[in-house]
């Protein structure tokens, strides 16, 4: 008999064409996954955003499994999904839930019309559910249907080290192949937590203030990465998934020693504010220990909006940071968002010139440059979110475009919600357009 049937949660009601630019392993699922196992329970793993499965299957898959727990993620985006999937499943069931933000669901999800009952595990759960299960009515607090447990820095069971083991076995889209950049890439988690507080983000500081950041050492990343070569030994390149991987000139130098001796390519998530006056001998450190990438969240060409999500930089800061990169010779993947709440046209503007910009400053320098661009989607229990609802605000459901039926040709993991910005949801969408049509 199977003890837990973990899921990561379908993002879509609609079939999609997978993605591997954009889907990427769930590592905490794995984490958790790997727990149970060792802890000697019987687990089985599903990944329904690779295997493409509508909402409808996962229940019949929940309905003809013997697993007395089904344990799925839950984010702002597919809350209503993971609703009807717990649901409508006919079959006598223990729900565990968790997820990044989850606590800020813990009304919504209450309120969920089922028998079953379900347990909502709010911070890290890999370490305390092996033991939840050996008497769940003892953890947490609650009713017999919702029980919520709390892992909190104080917790014994809280991974102050965060050097856990992982089983890789069970990704399916792992290692990942991109043609388009010539790579096969596995990935790691080298941070937990955030030291940032973005208006519109569920990891902001000031949400999480039961959590604290936590790094791995050097010597953690390269005995990870060296079980990786050995067991995943297509790959060529490494995708550090985390925000704080280059936080300071110690990150820097543990990521430039580390990947200086492993023969492997590497890309990672990069601030404006670690390299706005970085030393040029950080970026050729980080070039020559063959860094191919840097991610960067820039989110606007406006200073007012980027002042009201509580981006530390200007614009022009952030143009200027970018350029040293490109200068370096290592490319550059920048993001923005466009329909913050009170964002006017021209504010709009300001952030589809900044992308043409950038993009017109890389091609002058021969570096690659790509745009990703997001429309404004409030999360529940984000600053812009209660801003929202403070001033009145109708808050509508998030919909992916590939489940609202919209002609267009947008990225399928761009979603539809309301706008909120000053300007029409017809205007929003061309602007949109735009920024997908600056990568060519």
């Amino acid at each position: 008999m199977t003890d837990v049937l973990l899921i990561n949660s379908p993002l879509f009601r609609a079939n999609r064409d997978p993605d591997s630019d954009s889907s990427v392993p769930p590592i905490g699922l794995g984490y958790i996954y790997t727990q149970l196992v060792l802890s000697g329970y019987k687990c089985d793993f599903i990944d329904a955003v690779v295997d493409n499965l509508l909402p409808n299957q996962i229940v019949d898959i929940i309905d003809q499994s013997d697993a007395k727990y089904v344990g799925l993620n839950v984010f702002s985006s597919n809350l209503n999904i993971v609703c009807d999937i717990v649901k409508n499943v006919a079959s006598p069931r223990a729900f565990l839930l968790g997820g990044p933000a989850i606590h800020t669901l813990i009304a919504e999800i209450a309120a969920w019309d089922t028998d079953n009952s379900i347990f909502v595990i709010t911070g890290e759960a890999e370490l305390i559910l092996p033991e939840v299960l050996k008497n769940p009515m003892r953890w947490g607090e609650g009713s017999a249907n919702i029980r919520v447990i709390h892992v909190t820095p104080e917790s014994p069971f809280y991974p102050s080290d965060i050097d856990l083991p992982l089983d890789r076995s069970i990704f399916k889209n792992e290692p990942t192949v991109r043609p388009d950049l010539n790579l096969i890439e596995s990935h790691v988690v080298a941070s937990r937590g955030c030291i940032y507080n973005c208006a519109f983000c569920t990891a902001a500081t000031s949400l999480n203030q039961h959590l604290r950041p936590r790094y791995r050492s050097s010597g953690s990343l390269s005995k990870e990465i060296a079980d990786i070569k050995r067991v995943q030994p297509s790959t060529n390149c490494i995708r550090v998934l985390d925000d704080l991987f280059l936080r300071d000139q110690a990150s820097i130098d543990l990521a430039i020693g580390l990947f200086s001796e492993t023969n492997l390519s590497w890309r990672s998530m990069a601030h404006i504010l670690t390299f706005r006056d970085a030393p040029s001998s950080w970026l050729d450190g980080i070039r020559r220990s063959g860094c191919r990438e840097l991610f960067v969240g820039i989110e606007s060409g406006s200073d007012r909006t980027l002042t009201h999500i509580r981006k530390p930089f200007s614009a022009e800061v952030a143009y200027r940071t970018v350029s040293r990169v490109l200068d370096a010779q290592i490319p550059v993947k920048c993001y923005f968002i466009l329909g913050f709440p009170g964002e006017t046209e021209s504010e709009a503007r300001d952030t589809v010139s900044l992308a043409h910009r950038m993009q017109s400053y890389a091609c002058s320098v021969g570096v690659p440059l790509r745009v990703s661009a997001f429309r404004f989607r409030p999360y529940h229990g984000t600053a812009l979110y209660n801003e929202l609802v403070q001033e009145g605000q109708t808050i509508s459901q998030i919909t992916n475009r590939v489940d609202s039926l919209e002609p267009g040709s947008l990225d399928p993991y761009d979603c539809t919600s309301e706008v909120y910005a000053v300007y029409s949801k017809s205007t929003l969408d061309g602007y949109m357009m735009e920024m997908e049509k600056i990568n060519g």
